[in-house]
């Protein structure tokens, strides 16, 4: 709990008032900068917050408050929207969505949704296995996402749904067929239970054997590595 007290219509903070202002919100931020979904989500209802209070009371404080947030936002959180290479060297465009708060790709032919850059290049890796390129995501990695905002499920593996509700209960727009559930938490379960953490290579290719084509019967065709495994 954050409790203000005004200083009539000035707005004239001392060094000590911003220093003790600057040192709660340090403090706040510190708790959520890990977590890039719940910093997002932390940030933005805080902000809500306080601009409700703000058009009541013209709190100098809580205003110099909400301008730290604005302010330390870029510096704090950094979007990353550099190309991804996956393992075989397809370069992916990545692109930051600042409705849905996450990251995707315009190349993808079916838009898809992750919360971190990281759960995005996975995707990407266990869609593109090779050997031209060493993956930043060789080792498996297990995501804990804080799931707080009733409009949104983020999945194990960091995929991103939106959540909606009616008579016939809970749904998500982003599944690729309807289906309805009677709760919340019977929504959430499902989704995490289809989304594991993707599976991605974790062998190293034996460079000194010569990859060997091979067509399938279904004409499908395939490039044959030797690995440590």
């Amino acid at each position: 709990m954050i409790t203000t007290i005004t200083d009539g219509e000035s707005c004239n903070l001392s060094d000590q008032d911003k220093g003790i202002i600057q040192t709660v919100f340090s403090g706040l931020v510190s708790q959520f900068s890990g977590d890039q979904n719940r910093y997002n989500t932390f940030l933005s209802t805080m902000e809500s917050m306080l601009q409700d209070q703000i058009d009541f009371t013209n709190d100098c404080n809580l205003q110099y408050l909400s301008d730290l947030i604005n302010g330390t936002t870029p510096s704090i959180l950094t979007i990353n929207t550099g190309d991804y290479i996956a393992p075989n060297c397809k370069d992916y465009h990545v692109s930051y969505d600042n409705v849905k708060l996450a990251y995707t790709s315009p190349d993808f032919r079916t838009p898809v949704f992750y919360a971190t850059r990281e759960s995005l290049g996975r995707f990407i890796d266990a869609k593109n296995p090779g050997d031209c390129h060493i993956s930043a995501n060789t080792v498996p990695v297990t995501w804990y996402f804080t799931n707080s905002d009733p409009t949104k499920h983020i999945a194990l593996n960091g995929k991103v749904y939106g959540i909606q509700s009616n008579g016939n209960g809970y749904t998500s727009s982003d599944l690729s067929t309807v289906k309805y559930f009677t709760s919340l938490v019977a929504l959430r379960s499902y989704l995490d239970k289809k989304n594991p953490p993707s599976q991605i290579w974790s062998h190293t290719v034996d460079t000194s054997f010569t990859p060997v084509a091979y067509t399938a019967p279904n004409g499908k065709e395939y490039t044959v590595y030797k690995t440590n495994r």
